[in-house]
């Protein structure tokens, strides 16, 4: 048996805790959900705050614990509309607007 990646850990673990769609979380919806390599989770949703399929591609830091990892993407990505993140970026071909889960100061593509 392999031992799973940081991001299936991490992946599984926000599944696994993700509240059911109610009014008290936005109705927020998982429509889709998969692992890029060892260390990126991707996480496509809905959600009150925005109309459209929004998609979290998320890369999990090293450094950074799963459990705190999979905290942050609870509580401040999932759990709160992107705002400013999201502005600007067009959809995809599917019609999903991606973003990666941090200020666009922090981010440096792979």
């Amino acid at each position: 048996m392999t031992e799973r990646s940081r991001a299936t850990a991490a992946l599984a673990e926000v599944l696994a805790n993700l509240p059911p769609p109610s009014p008290d979380n936005g109705d927020l919806r998982i429509l889709d959900s998969w692992t890029e390599g060892d260390d990126t989770i991707c996480l496509v949703y809905k959600g009150w705050w925005e109309d459209g399929t929004l998609g979290l591609r998320r890369r999990i830091d090293p450094d950074v614990s799963v459990r705190d990892v999979v905290a942050q993407i609870l509580n401040a990505e999932l759990g709160e509309p992107p705002g400013g993140m999201i502005e600007g970026v067009e959809p995809d071909d599917d019609g999903i607007v991606w973003w990666h889960g941090e200020p666009r100061a922090w981010w440096r593509p792979s």
